[in-house]
């Protein structure tokens, strides 16, 4: 789904799609002319993520949360259930 345009905001799209989509697909991406943001959701580590990246170069600037700690997250969700047999 494309968002119109914001008038005299100097964003040049963004972009929202469906909640339910693949994990890896970004859940809204804004882009300008220098930087690029997109917030996806991680279902391992049930997180949503917030990245902002050169619009060139594609690199990303800043992640939040880290890689790190999503994989710490996701290691931990694994391990849900071996003690005890449900989820609070």
């Amino acid at each position: 789904m494309e968002i119109p345009k914001l008038v005299g905001s100097g964003y040049e799209s963004v972009v929202a799609t469906s909640p339910s989509v693949q994990k890896s697909t970004p859940v809204v991406q804004i882009k300008t002319k220098d930087s690029s943001t997109s917030v996806s959701f991680d279902e391992g580590a049930n997180v949503f993520v917030f990245k902002w990246a050169d619009a060139n170069s594609k690199q990303v600037i800043q992640q939040v949360p880290l890689e790190a700690m999503i994989e710490l997250a996701k290691a931990q969700n694994k391990t849900l259930g071996t003690v005890v047999d449900t989820k609070a």
